[in-house]
């Protein structure tokens, strides 16, 4: 099934106000709002974001001139103004457009004894009863803020969250904090994207800007001396609309890319799903929806998860959390996650709210209770633009380790040669190894920053280096626990073998404790035939066993009798080959065997037992 298209049609006004700045070139007006070679206009970033859904008609009216003496001309009064003078122009009725942009030129008023002044009242405002109009100006926003302005246009809302202060327009103090603007996951919060500039509750998150060239002619210089330029050469823009929020908004724009389900009842087995970054452009699950039981038409209580990554429009997301001592404050929100949203209500009526993250790639912390649900989410497996998640209803708390494990050679010495009955040599070899594994946690029912205290053979992990006991005497390990994952790796010293317990351990606020164990085993040394040698001793067992014209089950029985194993050795050392082989073969054929073929077959057993 093909893209479902919904048309649109905008009308783009324009307003210029100061002569002292020489008016834009339609070309730089038309490729900043409307289309360009990059594909970073405005309405071309709502067709990528919607995944083609909206495609837009626009109608790019002539510039007028109107007056403006105060910077703090409202909204209604800025667009009457250009409204009535386009018309004059124009004799346009503007019945036909779905919605409406007025660029403001230059956005700044010259104010007798105050100098240049930015005009402050820009954003959505109604056109009529039924359609709005995104107020943009030119001197003091971004292709964030136009975006965010056209969003409206289209019909999104604010979204909500995060206790932020992306409503407090003066920016002093005393603060005006709400959860307005809260989402850092959606341009639909671009006030303030969750940031929250009172110090008694906290910066939570920074904006996540990536940066775009700006038209050709879209910088100018004034006519008039002593004016500032205005424009820039790059300009901020992103992130992306939550696609939570354009589900939400136009239902058949993500078409199968997203996944609707019901949520998980009490004792159902984990839902599964593998969902992929929102930018993959490949077929796939982008969005997972999950409805709640009897839910009304506004959508009240969906669930929504998606995974954003530091891409295309979310370029600005490749920051990390980072803390400033001693008030602990994050200053700056990593957001490379898996998002959860819900359909709340707020204020103003049902509304996309962000409920929280499990950062990627994945730390400790792999799972998150959805705010205002009895859903868990927990991430267990991830690659580069996927990630495999389970949802369950209600919550479980408890640890889980995965290790890897690497074996390198550190030294090698040949302490013999030898040959097989068919002329083969191999290689007796020591070999001594130093092994290197990894135990990732995997910390459920806990928030992002719950401890793990790492135990080696019943002793604390102490990095860079700590002491083990083990059957041959003490042995000095490495010791590293990254930060953010707090993974421990062990090393091993060169040619050391032994077995002992690795322990990962949290503890709930209520002093409730939960383990995982696994071991910490390092090979140490080989000591026999070089492993890859063995393919010579294998073909020469296949050519014996073929002179014998064994049956293919009768050569693997044979073989794999004298493998390295314990019993392979106690049938060398106890000298009962040959009732092995009575066994496998039968003793007519073990009566027949030659004295060649009998002693190249005890040959092949003590070279296979080394």
């Amino acid at each position: 099934m093909g893209v479902v298209t919904l048309q649109v049609r905008l009308a783009v006004l324009r307003a210029h106000h100061d002569a002292s700045y020489p008016a834009l070139s339609d070309q730089a007006c038309w490729e900043m709002l409307i289309e360009n070679p990059n594909g970073t206009a405005v309405m071309q970033y709502w067709t990528e974001v919607t995944q083609g859904h909206l495609q837009f008609t626009a109608t790019m009216f002539p510039w007028v001139s109107i007056d403006v003496y105060d910077p703090e001309m409202e909204r209604p009064d800025q667009l009457s103004a250009a409204l009535d003078a386009t018309r004059r122009v124009t004799d346009d009725l503007f019945i036909e457009y779905d919605g409406f942009v007025l660029l403001m030129y230059p956005g700044v008023v010259q104010v007798p004894g105050k100098g240049q002044q930015g005009m402050t009242d820009a954003g959505a405002v109604g056109f009529d009863p039924a359609r709005m109009c995104a107020v943009l100006h030119y001197g003091t926003r971004d292709h964030t803020f136009m975006a965010h302005e056209v969003g409206h246009v289209l019909g999104f809302e604010h979204s909500f969250g995060l206790v932020n202060t992306g409503m407090d327009w003066d920016g002093l103090p005393p603060w005006t904090s709400g959860t307005d603007y809260g989402d850092p996951y959606d341009v639909m919060s671009s006030g303030s994207f969750g940031r929250c500039d009172d110090p008694l509750l906290g910066v939570v998150a920074s904006r996540p800007w990536t940066q775009i060239a700006s038209p050709a002619g879209w910088v100018v210089t004034p006519t008039q001396p002593g004016l500032k330029p205005l424009g820039a050469p790059t300009v901020n823009a992103g992130p992306a609309p939550a696609l939570a929020h354009v589900d939400w908004r136009y239902p058949e724009a993500l078409g199968r890319s997203v996944s609707h389900g019901s949520w998980p009842s009490i004792g159902q087995p984990p839902l599964r799903v593998r969902l992929y970054a929102a930018d993959h452009a490949a077929a796939g699950t982008r969005l997972l929806a999950l409805h709640p039981p009897a839910e009304p038409e506004s959508g009240i209580g969906r669930v929504y998860l998606e995974y954003r990554r530091p891409a295309g429009w979310d370029a600005g997301y490749a920051t990390r959390d980072r803390r400033v001592q001693p008030a602990n404050v994050v200053v700056d929100l990593a957001r490379q996650a898996v998002v959860a949203h819900t359909v709340g209500l707020s204020y103003v009526g049902p509304r996309i709210w962000y409920r929280g993250r499990i950062l990627m790639p994945l730390t400790a912390d792999t799972d998150m209770q959805i705010s205002t649900t009895p859903l868990s989410v927990r991430a267990v497996a991830s690659g580069d633009d996927w990630v495999d998640l389970e949802v369950v209803h209600g919550t479980d708390t408890g640890i889980a380790l995965s290790v890897r494990r690497e074996d390198v050679l550190a030294s090698e010495t040949v302490t013999g040669v030898e040959h097989t009955p068919c002329g083969d040599r191999v290689d007796e070899v020591n070999r001594l190894f130093r092994t290197t594994m990894s135990y990732l946690p995997a910390v459920r029912g806990f928030d992002g920053n719950t401890p793990v205290t790492w135990r080696v053979g019943g002793r604390v992990a102490t990095p860079p280096a700590m002491m083990l006991d083990t059957a041959d005497g003490e042995s000095r390990i490495e010791v590293d626990v990254a930060g953010a994952t707090q993974e421990l790796t062990l090393r091993s010293a060169r040619g050391h073998h032994y077995n002992v317990e690795v322990m990962a351990t949290v503890t709930e606020p209520g002093g409730t404790v939960h383990t995982a164990s696994e071991a910490f085993d390092p090979t140490g040394s080989y000591v026999g035939i070089a492993p890859e040698d063995q393919g010579l001793l294998d073909e020469c067992w296949q050519k014996w066993a073929k002179s014998k014209r064994l049956e293919p089950f009768q050569q693997l029985r044979v073989r794999d009798q004298f493998r390295r194993t314990p019993q392979g050795r106690r049938v060398l050392e106890d000298e009962s080959l040959e009732s092995v082989l009575v066994e496998v073969l039968g003793r007519q054929r073990v009566d027949d065997l030659e004295p060649a073929a009998r002693e190249a077959l005890e040959k092949l057993v003590e070279l296979g037992l080394r």
